[in-house]
């Protein structure tokens, strides 16, 4: 999977649940993470490939 270069990338503002920046926070104390923003970035990356990978399938589906 490609990733973005640094400073190609755009501001996404959100608002998230405190339990859920808790959460990130700890991953980032684990050392999981680097920081939020590369949990974030890794979390979205994730979910995009994984509805690719569902379209894909119906696509496929589809064909039979």
């Amino acid at each position: 999977m490609s990733r973005a270069k640094v400073g190609d990338g755009t501001y996404l503002n959100v608002r998230v649940a405190k339990a859920d920046v808790d959460a990130l926070n700890e991953l980032v104390e684990k050392k999981v993470f680097m920081n939020v923003s590369d949990a974030v970035r890794t979390a979205i990356r994730e979910l995009i490939s994984k509805y690719r990978a569902l379209e894909q399938e119906k696509e496929v589906e589809c064909d039979v």
